[in-house]
């Protein structure tokens, strides 16, 4: 039984059978019933794509998370049917770069 909010706030359980994080999915390769992965083994970054087409939004801005992930967001309106629309959108991308601390769980 876990009390903490993080399994449903978060998607992980931190901790769980003395592991940094404990992440169920479904979208795994076929053929693997799990993995566990050091922290480090795989990188992510993400970039703020500004806005292609000077002064299209009057609200564009982005915000950055305490792990470093940016997403960018823009608030406009339709004119065509008056109504306010808000945007978020990121450009990112995940590469495994040590194998060796990845275990495979077949």
């Amino acid at each position: 039984m876990y009390g903490g909010s993080e399994a449903i706030r978060l998607g992980l359980i931190p901790g769980l059978y003395g592991f940094k994080g404990f992440v169920c999915t479904s979208n795994l390769p076929e053929g693997t019933n799990g993995a566990i992965i050091c922290d480090s083994a795989i990188g992510v970054a993400s970039r703020y794509l500004y806005p292609g087409t000077e002064g299209a939004y009057p609200e564009a801005w982005s915000a950055t998370d305490e792990d470093g992930f940016t997403i960018g967001y823009r608030r406009f309106m339709d004119l065509c049917t008056g109504s306010n629309k808000f945007a978020a959108d990121v450009l990112f991308g995940a590469k495994i770069l040590q194998p060796s601390k990845i275990v495979r769980l077949a």
